[in-house]
């Protein structure tokens, strides 16, 4: 459904791409053609998913930068991660 997706629309959020067990799978592809996934409930309006994308795009970008980052390893900063859902909890909550 990504791929679909992703090359049906010019823009980096892709909006709902599909749905699972009631849940709501969001989609976002960053420039370099990361994608971001999200699945959640259904609460909240485009602009707090979108929100949320956004601010997640930025740290992602950050922490590309850091001149000691690994290409195509996991991410497995706690700091990273407790950045997201700082995000998490100001946007979708």
């Amino acid at each position: 459904m990504l791929e679909k997706a992703m090359w049906a629309s010019p823009h980096m959020h892709l909006r709902a791409i599909d749905r699972f067990n009631g849940q709501v799978v969001h989609a976002f592809l960053t420039a370099g053609g990361t994608a971001f996934l999200l699945l959640h409930d259904g609460s909240g309006g485009e602009d707090s998913i979108l929100g949320f994308f956004k601010g997640v795009y930025e740290l992602y970008v950050k922490l590309l930068m850091n001149p000691f980052c690994e290409m195509d390893l996991p991410i497995i900063s706690p700091a990273f991660e407790s950045r997201v859902r700082a995000l998490e909890r100001r946007w979708l909550r």
